[in-house]
């Protein structure tokens, strides 16, 4: 008879919606300037691409648009230092 038995879980949306931007700033501030924060959004990516499709695959359907917008945005500070790091190695 309790009011939270009966509201949907909603953590993982908002926990990807939080993270991926914020991991896809750093990245874009260690492309920049500093490399350190680079790896820290690098981790965060992929952090946030995992909350990102746990939510969706969960089913949260009122978090459906802010577990999409953290799985593409942690994709993509995940992927971009990844490829640019592969990149620089075949160059040498």
């Amino acid at each position: 008879m309790t009011a939270t038995a009966t509201r949907p879980d909603l953590t993982h949306g908002g926990l990807a919606a939080v993270i991926g931007p914020v991991s896809l700033l750093g990245v874009a501030l260690g492309f920049a300037a500093v490399p350190f924060v680079m790896i820290l959004g690098l981790i965060g990516g992929a952090i946030a691409a995992v909350y990102g499709a746990v939510g969706l695959a969960r089913g949260e359907r009122r978090s459906r648009g802010r577990c999409l917008l953290g799985l593409t945005t942690g994709a993509v500070a995940f992927l971009v230092p990844t490829i640019a790091l592969f990149a620089v190695m075949a160059s040498v």
